[in-house]
């Protein structure tokens, strides 16, 4: 077998083999020959079949056989010889020979990743310590989520919680398949579409109003967006909010059962420190993974680009299909972009773990398991599910890897503290 191999790019590779036609035809006699043993033919016992009948009734469709498996095992012999190994499958053209067989194999090979130094890498991490400020503005919010509402006979103001009976028309069609009953509509949330809630101030129960207005261009539903409609609205109900109190009836129904106010200040204390940590983590494991794509330049394989790009357009369809369009010219650069991103860190997260010869801590899966398996009723159970699925187990791993990833570089990068508060961390922007 004469194998050469030409680099017509920096990771395009054309290797060319040949395969000597004594190599088939001794393949094809063999099987040939194992063949006349078993076949049935009108006309003859089994196993006495002359062989130039096999050969004239089987001997091209088990060349053509043999030819297929040869080209096969020749490409991986001759790939493993070289040392080569293929970022996708080979694209294969061959020709017959009059001496053998020769085939062409051009394919990517995966590029060479030569990695910055860890200490290369500057990192800031955020400082948060959770203040009495931070813990009053969230007792309050946890008021204003538990507010109750009173009914009034005033019109309506900003802040009221209105319940109304509404229909709508695009075009004299009616797109609100009729009239659309106990509607909530809170004045100031900005839920509805501009100018709807202004639309209702000043309005009494049982007053009727019709009014036009037109859906955002990029409203979700394309059959909508940038559209003029008209509704007629009648006002139901009018009420007001009033914040709970905090008294023990309150503190209780967070789970704090003694009912005392500092206990539930420890509580959420707590709860936003272990918050304001997993953001933090993952904000880190973000920056991490932004300057090791910012410090290792690479030359990515097009058909390991292309396969990313087709994963993440069939995801991005299943979980909103009208939203995505073929031929879209945007959307497809940003689909490349994220493509680049995905295929650049799984090239560089291999490289650190072959370098650094890591593998998932085993404890480390089974910490981050359980702590997956506490929202659930029986948390048992979930983690029963985890170890004996052997494709979620390993997702957990990949994961657990990531983080030993990103501890690894830690260990060596310059790390800058910045001190922040509760508001910017949870509410970045």
């Amino acid at each position: 077998m004469q194998v050469s191999v030409e680099e017509t790019s920096e990771l395009m590779r054309k290797m060319t083999v040949q395969v000597p036609e004594e190599k088939i035809q001794s393949e094809v006699t063999k099987r040939l020959q194992s063949l006349a043993q078993k076949a049935r033919l009108d006309g003859f016992r089994p196993g006495k079949i002359p062989g130039n009948v096999i050969k004239k009734r089987f001997g091209g469709p088990v060349r053509q056989e043999v030819v297929a498996e040869l080209i096969q095992s020749s490409l991986y012999d001759a790939l493993l010889d070289r040392k080569l190994q293929p970022a996708g499958a080979p694209h294969i053209e061959k020709k017959d020979l009059d001496d053998g067989l020769e085939f062409e194999a051009m394919f990517e090979v995966y590029p060479h990743v030569e990695l910055c130094p860890f200490s290369d890498i500057t990192i800031t991490r955020p400082q948060c310590d959770i203040t009495d400020d931070d813990l009053d503005k969230m007792i309050t919010k946890l008021r204003e989520q538990r507010k109750n509402w009173e009914s009034m006979d005033r019109a309506a103001q900003e802040g009221d919680q209105l319940t109304i009976l509404f229909s709508g028309t695009v075009d004299g069609e009616d797109f609100t398949n009729g009239t659309v009953e106990d509607f909530k509509v809170e004045l100031g949330s900005k839920r509805m579409i501009p100018g709807f809630e202004d639309e209702l101030l000043n309005m009494e129960v049982g007053n009727k109003k019709t009014f036009s207005l037109d859906f955002p261009e990029d409203y979700n539903k394309d059959e909508l967006a940038g559209k003029n409609a008209v509704f007629n609205v009648e006002i139901v109900r009018i009420e007001e909010s009033s914040q709970a109190e905090i008294d023990e009836e309150f503190v209780k129904s967070f789970g704090v059962e003694s009912g005392e106010v500092d206990e539930l200040r420890e509580m959420l204390k707590g709860n936003m420190e272990q918050e304001v940590g997993n953001i933090v983590r993952a904000q880190i494991k973000q920056s991490v993974m932004d300057e090791l794509i910012r410090n290792n330049s690479l030359s990515l394989p097009k058909v390991m680009l292309d396969q990313e790009i087709d994963r993440i357009r069939q995801a991005a369809s299943e979980s909103d299909r009208s939203s995505v369009k073929a031929g879209d010219s945007d959307q497809s650069a940003d689909f490349e972009d994220e493509a680049r991103r995905r295929v650049s860190l799984g090239l560089l997260l291999a490289e650190i773990i072959k370098t650094q010869s890591l593998t998932a801590d085993p404890d480390k899966v089974r910490s981050a398991i359980n702590d997956m398996a506490q929202s659930y009723q029986s948390p048992e159970d979930v983690v029963d599910w985890y170890y004996s699925n052997e494709e979620q187990l390993k997702s957990v791993e990949h994961m657990v890897l990531e983080d030993q990833v990103v501890d690894t570089i830690l260990a060596d990068a310059t790390i800058t503290e910045e001190v922040t508060d509760f508001q910017s961390i949870t509410n970045p922007g």
